[in-house]
């Protein structure tokens, strides 16, 4: 456990004049669900959010199988080497995967909410964001998913380990600015100059 997780988003979720994206990470060695939750779009700053959540609750995995899709590796996203950097910091293994089919039980999982929570969320006539997400881990994670489809692990070993403090952690999953700074103490940020109080 912890050895894998399996991280990626599926942009099949649609409410009344809306589109919905949820992004999941699934432990390989359980089929646990690590962390889940619906996005208004698939950003490299959303999966560093659900990275955040599975680190917070169950540790740092050993590695995370992705695909290349543009939030890690694609030119579609300005901020994709952000999680790649935050990803070595924290001393995690990227596996890229050839083909989204190649990523298996993520992609089998997904197959299970574009008919079943989907359904569920029509039933109990969710139509917000927050409504679906408070239904999705409380109900369909909590009392279906990883009480019925958790499998146990081939060994007995978690490898996650341990988290870092919330303030290092959250320094780590951060976007990054590099600015040079001048003889005066000040630099330059958009269109805006900033001063360093007390540089020594």
């Amino acid at each position: 456990e912890g050895f894998l997780l399996q991280m990626d988003g599926s942009p099949h979720y649609y409410v009344p004049m809306k589109e919905w994206v949820l992004i999941a990470a699934i432990d390989d060695a359980t089929n646990n669900i690590a962390a889940a939750q619906f996005y208004e779009s698939e950003t490299t700053f959303n999966c560093m959010d659900i990275l955040e959540q599975v680190i917070r609750t169950k540790g740092i995995p050993w590695g995370i199988y992705v695909d290349r899709a543009g939030w890690l590796g694609g030119s579609k996203r300005a901020h994709f080497g952000e999680f790649r950097r935050a990803c070595e910091e924290l001393g995690i293994e990227l596996i890229f995967a050839n083909s989204p089919e190649a990523k298996g039980r993520i992609e089998r999982w997904f197959q299970v909410p574009q008919d079943r929570l989907v359904a569920e969320l029509r039933t109990q006539k969710i139509t917000t964001m927050s409504e679906a997400n408070k239904y999705l881990k409380s109900s369909f994670i909590a009392e279906y998913w990883n009480p019925t489809k958790t499998l146990p692990a081939a060994e007995s070993e978690v490898k996650y380990r341990k988290a870092p403090t919330v303030e290092v952690l959250k320094e780590i999953l951060s976007q990054r600015e590099y600015r040079k700074i001048n003889n005066d103490y000040t630099f330059r940020w958009k269109t805006n100059i900033y001063q360093i109080e007390n540089p020594e």
